[in-house]
C-alpha cells in the first residue's frame, strides 16, 4: 500500500531515452484511490526555485534538484503500485516530513502545476 512521502526510483531505458529520477507520493493515499506524484530533476544553474533539494535531503540526491511542476500529476494508486510490482519503480527512502511539506508548499505556490492537482492537495489540507 502507498503512503505519504513514500518514493520511488524509475527504472531508465537501455538507449538512454528515459533518465532515472526521483518519484515522490505527495498527498496521502489513504485518503483518495488517486495520488498526487511529483518528480525531482537537476537544477539547471542560474535558476531559481523555492524547493532546491540538496544531496543531504536524499540518498538518491547527487546534486541540487527541483520539483519538475510540468509533472506533477495526479494518477490512480493501483496503477502505481503496478509499476513497483513489476520493476519499473524501485523503492527508495521516505522523504523527511520537513522536506515533504517544502514540496507540498512548492506545488502550491507554483504556477505551473494544474488547479486539479492543487485542489486536491488543499482538500486534504496539504497546502
Amino acid at each position: 500500500m502507498l503512503r505519504i512521502g513514500q518514493t520511488f526510483v524509475n527504472r531508465a531505458a537501455s538507449d538512454g531515452s528515459v533518465l532515472s529520477h526521483l518519484w515522490i507520493i505527495v498527498s496521502d493515499p489513504a485518503k483518495d484511490e488517486n495520488a498526487v506524484i511529483a518528480n525531482l530533476t537537476t537544477m539547471d544553474p542560474g535558476t531559481t526555485d523555492p524547493c532546491v533539494v540538496k544531496p543531504a535531503d536524499h540518498p538518491f540526491i547527487s546534486r541540487a534538484s527541483v520539483i519538475a511542476y510540468d509533472y506533477v500529476k495526479i494518477r490512480p494508486c493501483n496503477g502505481i503500485e503496478k509499476l513497483a510490482a513489476c520493476g519499473m519503480l524501485s523503492p527508495s527512502r521516505d522523504l523527511s516530513p520537513a522536506l515533504l511539506a517544502r514540496v507540498q508548499g512548492a506545488i502550491g505556490a507554483s504556477p505551473i502545476v494544474a488547479n486539479e492537482v492543487k485542489d486536491m492537495l488543499r482538500a486534504h489540507g496539504f497546502i
